[in-house]
């Protein structure tokens, strides 16, 4: 099933990444005070982009996919630094 997997070295920030689709993940990502950015996508999001939380099936962010090998890029690059990843353009999420 297709889920987001949480990323949170610490409890100023966290990073969310869709992973199981076919062929793209979903990147979000959330710091303190709420504030949220979704990934500007390099692939066409389909309309029923989406991925299990917990239960829940939030929709993806729309124009948020990406290739699953650069959601594994952006969660390497969160997980050394602690910030958010440089190698992704950023934007406000839209659903």
């Amino acid at each position: 099933m297709p889920t987001y997997v949480e990323l949170v070295p610490d409890k100023r920030c966290a990073l969310h990444i869709g992973l199981g689709q076919d062929g793209y993940s979903s990147v979000s990502y959330l710091e303190k005070p709420a504030r949220a950015v979704a990934g500007k996508g390099a692939l066409p999001t389909p309309d029923d982009a989406g991925f299990d939380y917990g239960g829940t099936w939030p929709h993806a962010p729309l124009d948020s996919a990406v290739p699953v090998a650069e959601a594994h890029q952006v969660a390497r690059e969160f997980l050394t630094t602690g910030r958010r990843p440089t190698n992704l353009t950023w934007q406000d999420p839209r659903y």
